[in-house]
């Protein structure tokens, strides 16, 4: 009877064990990549719809961090803090809900609270990193603009949240929203090669250190009077003249208001980096002079190229170039997407 009683309680331990077993296979969570991945489509009734379908498939923090995500993408910053902030208050080095958070407060205008956090969980691979990196270039050009003229001219950036797997959460934009007025444009005549500055240059050789200089004269002789294209696509002809405009005048604003917010900066920079470093560049600590010339505009009526000539002068540099701008027509009005130089 007793050697019965033993297998008996033995049987039981081992079903009990192998009930145990099931309940947590029957519990293990899915990866969330895929979830992760249609982030980067910017839909977020789509990414939401598709969260709470498999939110019983999914662990609980990844359910809430990823529902935080979909939250930032609408901007929805309150919702967000009131999933993220319980969730970093049990963890705060979590990497990424830390991100996530100070992304949200930093929404709502907490931005000291949200760089306090940022450095606690600094690390160089980090999406907190990445953020930071934003945040102290534009203070070095808002500095930088102070020490110019006495004023304070930050640049707008926003911070982005991210998913475990590094995908960076950028924020969906509303289809149909009415169009910013355009950026006021200069004067026809300003930077405009005249005959007079066009003879000049003919006279004067071009500095032999500038790259390109042999080729940049042939392009420049071979230039007609009336530039091909340039009464067709006269918008395009006033925003090149404005852009060089802004550019002397050291209008940093007016200047990054003739490119696209798609716009492809060369050197594998990100559209934020490469606005902070010409905000720097533009800024920068005495004059600056830049004549353009167009030689040539071509295209359709959503996209065109312009050939120009870019006399570029400054204390300590001075360039002469053929360079190409690509130009596409964003709700009416002609925007720079590509930017290189000839050769």
């Amino acid at each position: 009877m007793r050697l019965k009683g033993k297998v008996s309680f033995i049987n039981q331990y081992w079903i009990l064990l192998l009930l145990i077993c099931h309940q947590n296979l029957a519990i293990a969570f899915v990866p969330t990549a895929p979830l992760e991945e249609m982030f980067l489509k910017k839909d977020p009734k789509l990414v939401l719809q598709e969260i709470e379908k498999q939110k019983k498939d999914i662990s609980p923090p990844d359910y809430l961090i990823l529902k935080s995500n979909a939250l930032i993408l609408q901007k929805n910053w309150k919702e967000a803090i009131d999933i993220l902030e319980p969730l970093y208050n049990s963890d705060p080095k979590n990497a990424v809900i830390a991100n996530n958070y100070s992304t949200a407060l930093w929404g709502i205008g907490k931005k000291d609270l949200a760089k306090t956090i940022l450095e606690k969980n600094l690390l160089t691979n980090s999406p907190a990193y990445r953020n930071l990196r934003k945040i102290y270039l534009s203070n070095a050009a808002d500095s930088y603009s102070k020490a110019l003229d006495g004023k304070s001219n930050p640049v707008q950036i926003d911070l982005l949240a991210s998913t475990k797997s590094g995908v960076d959460i950028e924020y969906f934009v509303p289809p149909n929203k009415t169009p910013p007025p355009p950026p006021p444009s200069a004067p026809e005549s300003s930077l405009a090669l005249n005959e007079k500055s066009k003879e000049e240059l003919s006279k004067k050789p071009l500095d032999k250190k500038a790259e390109n200089s042999e080729k940049t004269n042939r392009e420049l002789k071979k230039a007609p009077d009336s530039p091909q294209g340039t009464a067709e696509f006269e918008p395009v002809a006033k925003n090149i003249r404005g852009w060089a405009s802004a550019w002397s005048n050291k209008n940093a604003k007016e200047y990054l208001s003739y490119y696209s917010s798609n716009f492809k900066p060369e050197g594998g920079l990100s559209y934020s980096e490469w606005s902070l470093q010409r905000v720097q560049r533009v800024t920068k600590p005495g004059n600056i002079s830049v004549q353009v010339q167009i030689i040539k505009i071509s295209g359709s009526e959503k996209k065109v190229v312009a050939k120009i000539f870019q006399k570029y002068s400054s204390s300590n540099l001075n360039v002469d170039v053929v360079k190409f701008l690509d130009f596409s027509n964003e709700q009416g009005k002609w925007v720079i997407t590509r930017e290189y130089n000839s050769k």
